[in-house]
């Protein structure tokens, strides 16, 4: 109960210091025609899911990591806003005068910015347009992100250096056509760390074993990646898209800094055309879209007990849009194909339905699916730390979404929606993880405490709301509450494929590190022209895990075991950033996070910081 009144507090804590400046401002509001006609499209076609606080180094575990480029269907497709949008685990490129201060955008090409703070971490940022016209926008950048400080185990007075250091750079650039855009770029990202979560040896050990794990060891994860592709433009009898990118994800090390670790090379081809033909007035369009997505495996000899082979997934997408302007409607289909050993085929739908009953208000649905890859990059994305392995590729029948939306002229913007997805083999990624590896004789230490990835046959139901008040540019604040039920069990026919002479014990039924409950509260208040206060708070409950390790009977026998139901601390976070611009050149800011001094773990055995703060400045030239 005590916990309840906590949570209680926090939000009301938020709550008191948003409500009586909204109420200030409605009183004395005035109207706005230009940002009233504006606000519908504004906020109802580009707006994506909230992201609580910009990734930075006292988040070890954001991923440096850019956003590919979005496949658009040709011609513009009529809903974005029905696509979920989850947050991503970035690097946030602001261009010049946009990072981490509100700087109105100016004339000036170039941006960089640097921040320090306790825990040593360190945010850097430069960047130039060398072209910015109607046609050619040319763009360099670099990012940074670090740290070097000690964190405390949640259940022992144990500290343990977490270390990261995060560099991504990259360029991109596109050219405008008369009929056609043209887009080229790449990015290369170097991401060190290492493997610091406390490790829990199981009594089922024989005592003569020796344990000692490595936490000092620098893990490397490198990317490279390269796109490009075209779509034609404006209004067409025919349109078409195509994008294609290479990703080449390299692990340093596997179980220790003796073994080799694992290269992934990913080639993918997107494809859209369509085509309008004659009706009843409306704008109607038959297109067929897909995915080419291929695979290949470059592995040590040492590197791992498991086997990836290369294998493509081929994703087709025939459909039929009708754009009848208050009403859109796509009817379609998905069937992939997986060619690796593992075959997989599925059929999935792809529909889509939006329409304005009213002015300013919209109903919304969609139900689609995919056959997800599973590949090392995508497990790298998830959790730096995991214990990369082959999966099969996860079937998703069915993602389905219902809900309203509306914003009217006072500035007040929400969604109410409920969803649900079914998916063969659902990969979580969150069990602490202590391999058997540790019997070796060698004197080399292991990695020990990797998070791994476990398959379920799983069932997601979820409602929520999100909520926005804008007013002026004077205040912005916003809610989000979401809640989950899942269901899960154990695929059929599961082999847990862990090596010669090891049995498989038992399983584990709750969903890996999904929240039942998630709370994210925004406000940021421009009290004068210069000065921008942003508070953000987020709270997660009834996140569970459980510990999965390879134990060895008196016989001498290896077998695995899961301890399951372990419940995880919510995750209970409030952050503040205060930034200030003293001209269009110089601007500065001081950033403190997790000012509730909460202790919790994003991942099991792996603590976050506590209290931080940082101070930085930007500047444009």
């Amino acid at each position: 109960m005590n916990t309840i009144h906590l949570y209680i507090r926090n939000i009301c804590l938020v709550a008191a210091v948003a409500l009586p400046l909204v109420a200030s401002a409605q009183a004395n509001k005035t109207k706005d025609n230009k940002t009233k006609d504006n606000s519908l499209n504004r906020e109802m076609t580009l707006e994506k899911e909230y992201t609580p606080s910009v990734g930075d180094a006292s988040k070890v575990n954001t991923l440096p990591a850019v956003k590919e480029p979005e496949t658009r269907k040709v011609p513009v497709t009529y809903s974005d806003y029905t696509v979920p949008m989850e947050p991503s685990k970035e690097f946030t490129l602001f261009p010049s005068g946009k990072y981490m201060t509100d700087m109105n955008y100016n004339n000036r090409r170039g941006y960089f910015n640097f921040g320090i703070g306790s825990y040593m971490n360190i945010n850097g940022d430069l960047g130039y347009h060398i072209l910015s016209t109607a046609t050619d926008k040319f763009n360099v950048y670099l990012s940074h992100r670090s740290t070097n400080g000690n964190v405390k185990y949640l259940d022992s007075d144990e500290k343990v250096k977490a270390k990261l250091n995060d560099n991504l750079g990259g360029f991109d650039y596109a050219h405008e056509f008369a009929k056609l855009r043209w887009n080229l770029g790449g990015n290369y990202s170097d991401s060190r760390f290492n493997y610091y979560g406390n490790v829990e040896v199981p009594t089922t050990y024989k005592s003569t074993d020796v344990w000692t794990y490595d936490t000092q060891t620098n893990q490397t994860h490198r990317v490279l990646q390269f796109f490009t592709g075209f779509e034609s433009k404006g209004d067409n009898p025919f349109n078409y898209l195509l994008n294609l990118k290479y990703v080449n994800f390299n692990q340093k090390y596997a179980t220790s800094p003796l073994s080799g670790g694992l290269t992934e090379s990913n080639f993918k081809a997107d494809f859209d055309v369509n085509a309008a033909f004659s009706g009843t007035g409306d704008s109607q369009f038959i297109g067929l879209g897909g995915r080419l997505n291929y695979f290949g495996y470059s592995l040590d000899e040492n590197s791992s007990t498991y086997t990836f082979d290369n294998h493509a997934i081929i994703t087709l997408n025939p459909y039929y849009k009708v754009d009848g302007g208050n009403w859109h409607l796509k009817l379609g289909a998905i069937a992939a194909f997986n060619t690796g050993e593992e075959n997989k085929t599925m059929i999935a739908p792809d529909v889509h339905i939006d329409y304005n009953p009213a002015d300013r208000v919209v109903l919304y649905g969609y139900a689609t699916g995919e056959l997800r890859s599973n590949s090392l990059y995508d497990q790298a994305q998830e959790s730096r730390y995991t214990r990369l392995q082959s999966f099969m590729p996860s079937k998703n029948y069915l993602d389905a979404q219902i809900g309203v939306r509306s914003n009217t002229n006072s500035g007040f913007w929400f969604d109410l929606f409920g969803g649900y997805k079914y998916t063969i083999d659902e990969l979580f990624m969150s069990t602490l993880y202590t391999p058997y590896s540790g019997l070796s004789s060698s004197s080399v230490a292991t990695f020990g405490n990797r998070t791994h990835g476990s398959l379920y046959d799983a069932s997601h139901f979820y409602v929520g709301t999100d909520l926005k008040y804008t007013y002026q540019t004077f205040l912005d604040a916003r809610l989000k509450l979401v809640y989950n039920h899942w269901n899960l069990k154990e695929p059929s026919g599961y082999d847990s494929d862990l090596g010669p002479g090891v049995s498989y014990e038992e399983t584990n039924t709750d969903p890996i590190n999904k929240p039942v409950m998630e709370i994210k509260a925004g406000l940021t208040i421009r009290p004068i022209d210069k000065l921008s206060i942003d508070a953000n708070y987020y709270l997660a409950t009834g996140r569970k895990t459980c510990s999965y390790f390879n134990a060895q009977d008196a016989s001498g026998n290896f077998y695995a075991a899961y301890s399951e139901g372990i419940k995880m601390k919510n995750i209970n976070e409030l952050n503040v950033r205060g930034t200030y611009t003293l001209n269009d050149t110089f601007g500065f800011y001081v950033q403190l996070n997790n000012l509730l001094f909460q202790k919790y773990e994003y991942y099991y055995g792996y603590p976050m910081q506590n209290f931080s703060a940082m101070g930085g400045i930007n500047i444009n030239f």
